[in-house]
């Protein structure tokens, strides 16, 4: 291969596989800074509350978490409605990141010139988690969306799809009767270039996101304030470049709206896939049913963002000067990553198994930190440190490695598999839209979930739950948790076998009345 022929290789991959766009740059710049704040600040709130608040108070710090996670994941859902309704995707980014950064800045400053007067800084805590609580839930709920929009936009402009479908694409498509000839004829590669965004819009997500996951990492074990000042000036920052490419955001939306799917986009909200929903009432009652399993699931979410760092105490950290907490938090990140980019690959359109793994992985991840703990408090008995969470114990940190793997595991199997559940069985012109509000409903559960943790810690108050971890019974709790998300494990298990077998008769069914009628046709023709 000569040198020339080499060059135009390198060209055609680059057209093929990368391109570059002022308008998903500059998105880019701040989902990696969101990734970072979320990874380094938000997903480990609770260690900081621990080691700041001028008393311990384990229990107080837990509802705190799950209160602030619950509302932000359930406030997803209203704002995405509204984001879709009112095509406002631009104000919702524009207005909670500004929130967010105020919120982060709230944090750095009051912890720089600390004050004596705790009762003012806790009202100045609860406002800045007000605030990163909407700028949390409005990432999700239009930041996303509002990258994969311009990244298809892109590929309109850059010719990589043309976004028509040449006539007689979708009765082919709904009759399933497309050969390797008819195709190319009937858009085959229509459909490659689809399938080429759609990895593109994975990809200009996924990227950003575990470039700021990586990042807390290579940190030195520095001050919750030093922190707070990186990533609020980050925040701040990519907030500006985010401006650099308003023009492009308006261009492209002008185009949106005058292309030939602009009157479905208007109308594509909560209440239309409600509807869509509602006629398919075999779909309605298994996503009903699939929905019920996950409110344990949350549960053990709601655990692995408070308890399972609470483990910590007294463990020895093998990872000198650094902060042992970001190091499980971006584990679970990463155990999520991979099984979501695997297990679609490795066994495909098994929506039904993939969640049915994801609630068995619930149930390991339930039974290793009840493990950890009865082994952790055994320990922390014999040493007479009930009293003390700082010294430590001869118990390395590597025991909770299990645990945040699975937690990742469980997240990446059961949340997406749940979403492909609903956009493998809707219309192919509202998968997209299923994917959307599949996320937001389940973080809507998720929330609901994490709010009922909260209840039932104070519930359990001075009982299961004091001011320490060490005069907690935490191994109770887990072990409460493993038998609910087991017994939830069956229940998923009998759902998905009622569903699966109904699958079964009526595809029979339909291969029965397929054939019956063309054993009738060839009786006309042989008549004839």
């Amino acid at each position: 291969m000569g040198l020339g022929a080499l060059i135009h290789f390198v060209r055609e991959c680059i057209h093929k596989y990368l391109y570059f766009s002022k308008a998903t740059i500059c998105i880019q710049g701040l989902v990696l800074s969101h990734s970072f704040v979320n990874h380094a600040i938000m997903s480990i709130l609770i260690v900081y509350l621990q080691n700041n608040w001028s008393h311990p108070h384990f229990q107080i710090a837990a509802v705190v978490t799950n209160v602030q996670e619950g509302i932000a994941d359930i406030l997803v859902i209203f704002l995405a409605h509204f984001s879709h309704t009112f095509n406002g995707g631009l104000k919702i980014i524009a207005t909670t990141n500004a929130a967010y950064i105020l919120g982060l800045s709230l944090l750095w400053l009051p912890n720089e010139y600390k004050s004596e007067d705790y009762a003012a800084m806790a009202r100045i805590f609860y406002g800045a988690v007000v605030l990163l609580t909407l700028g949390e839930s409005g990432r999700s709920a239009a930041l996303k969306e509002f990258l994969n929009k311009q990244c298809l936009s892109q590929h309109k402009e850059t010719g990589r799809t043309d976004g028509k479908r040449p006539e007689g694409w979708e009765e082919a498509s709904e009759q399933k009767e497309i050969t390797a000839e008819k195709y190319t004829e009937a858009g085959g590669d229509q459909q490659v270039t689809k399938e080429m965004a759609e990895r593109d819009k994975k990809d200009f997500w996924g990227v950003p996101w575990f470039l700021g996951a990586v990042v807390p990492l290579f940190l030195l074990k520095t001050t919750w304030t030093q922190i707070f000042m990186i990533s609020t000036i980050a925040m701040a920052v990519s907030y500006l470049l985010f401006w650099f490419g308003y023009n492009d955001y308006l261009k492209n939306n002008k185009e949106a709206q005058a292309g030939e799917h602009h009157q479905v986009t208007e109308r594509e909200n909560l209440w239309t896939l409600n509807k869509k929903v509602r006629k398919k009432k075999r779909l309605r009652k298994e996503i009903v049913a699939s929905w019920l399993a996950f409110f344990v699931y949350s549960m053990v979410k709601a655990a692995g963002s408070t308890f399972f760092f609470e483990q910590m105490s007294n463990l020895k950290n093998p990872i000198h000067n650094y902060d042992p907490a970001v190091y499980f938090n971006v584990l679970s990140s990463f155990s999520k990553y991979i099984i979501s980019f695997l297990f679609p690959k490795l066994i495909p359109k098994r929506t039904r198994a993939r969640i049915g793994c994801g609630m068995a992985s619930t149930v390991l991840c339930c039974v290793a930190a009840w493990v950890v703990e009865i082994q952790r408090m055994r320990k922390v008995t014999r040493a007479g440190l009930e009293d003390d969470t700082s010294e430590t114990i001869s118990m390395s940190m590597f025991w909770l490695v299990p645990q945040f793997f699975l937690l990742g595991l469980m997240e990446g199997l059961a949340v997406d598999g749940l979403i492909d559940l609903l956009a493998d069985r809707v219309d192919e012109k509202d998968k997209e839209m299923a994917k959307h509000y599949g996320s937001h409903t389940s973080d809507l559960v998720v929330g609901t979930g994490k709010l009922l943790t909260a209840l039932i810690i104070l519930a359990f108050r001075h009982r299961w739950f004091n001011d320490s971890i060490n005069l907690s019974r935490l191994d109770k709790y887990y072990r409460l948790l493993t038998f609910l998300s087991l017994g939830s494990f069956i229940y998923y298990l009998c759902v998905g076998f009622y569903f699966y077998s109904n699958d079964d008769a009526q595809n029979s069914a339909i291969e029965e009345h397929e054939q019956g009628h063309n054993g009738s046709g060839n009786m006309e023709m042989a008549t004839i």
